[in-house]
């Protein structure tokens, strides 16, 4: 595919993010019934291409948010060695988390996958997604850094 414009590059990436990276997040310990008042704890995966085919990934970035707030809530997590924006305290509907140098989510190499969990709270019953969704920048050798953004892609209900 011939790249004409510098955007064609900015969305090769999107596509990359998309089709080549994945994201997964998986419930831990709890089945898939939570009673409202209950607390659990899911954790994101992310699998970037393999070694033949992928990229480095660099400046990870990671939005995971609650589709219905008012079934259940994402705590806000203290991690050391990131920027965590969210929508409140404590309980939140959605979070960006910015990860720096020298955390294992900033940089993900072709073939590797990270992990890192953390921890809801269910209000009430019923079902809703948790969705997570990263931004990342791959760099160009010394040209510059293209960001782009993956679809939102797992679904715990």
């Amino acid at each position: 595919m011939p790249f004409e414009t510098l955007r064609d590059i900015a969305n090769a990436l999107d596509v990359y993010l998309s089709n080549s990276v994945t994201v997964t997040t998986t419930l831990s310990g709890f089945g898939t019934v939570l009673s409202p008042g209950e607390d659990f704890e899911f954790t994101v995966h992310i699998t970037n291409a393999t070694a033949e085919t992928g990229v480095l990934l660099v400046n990870v970035r990671l939005f995971i948010r609650s589709e219905d707030k008012n079934i259940a809530l994402l705590r806000v997590p203290l991690i050391p060695n990131a920027q965590i924006r969210a929508s409140g305290k404590g309980l939140v509907a959605l979070m960006r988390i910015t990860f720096s140098q020298g955390h294992d989510f900033n940089t993900i190499k072709p073939g590797e996958e990270v992990s890192i969990s953390f921890r809801g709270h269910a209000l009430a019953l019923g079902s809703t997604n948790i969705r997570a969704e990263i931004q990342a920048d791959i760099d160009l050798g010394g040209i510059g850094k293209i960001t782009g953004t993956s679809q939102p892609l797992n679904v715990i209900s």
